[in-house]
């Protein structure tokens, strides 16, 4: 797994009730709930949508995910296209504004 995707299972902040279950896949409440240290009960609350993780239990689901490669094959779908490393893109865009101020002041003394 890229070092982008390990950061971005570190980033999920938010774990949606059919991300939960496709994460825990065929195995049973009981045993994803103690891959997660939670109770079984729990699971299912977060899968009914009745209840969401906490910030630690964002970060052990994080973990599971990451050290299953649960992501892995992870495309970016829809309407946005994934072009490269952030922030390379960001210097890159702040480089081009730099360029464009610059030509826009040399204008304006010529």
């Amino acid at each position: 797994m890229s070092v982008a995707n390990k950061n971005a299972l570190r980033r999920i902040t938010f774990w949606p009730p059919q991300l939960i279950r496709d994460l825990r896949g065929k195995r049973t409440l009981a045993e994803f709930a103690s891959l997660v240290n939670v109770t079984p009960d729990i699971v299912r609350l977060w899968e009914d949508d009745k209840m969401r993780p906490g910030e630690e239990d964002t970060n052990r689901l994080a973990d599971l995910a990451q050290k299953e490669e649960f992501l892995k094959d992870w495309k970016l779908a829809g309407s946005g296209r994934l072009l490269g490393d952030v922030d390379e893109a960001i210097k890159k865009l702040r480089k081009e504004d730099e360029e464009i101020f610059a030509n826009r002041i040399k204008r304006l003394y010529e």
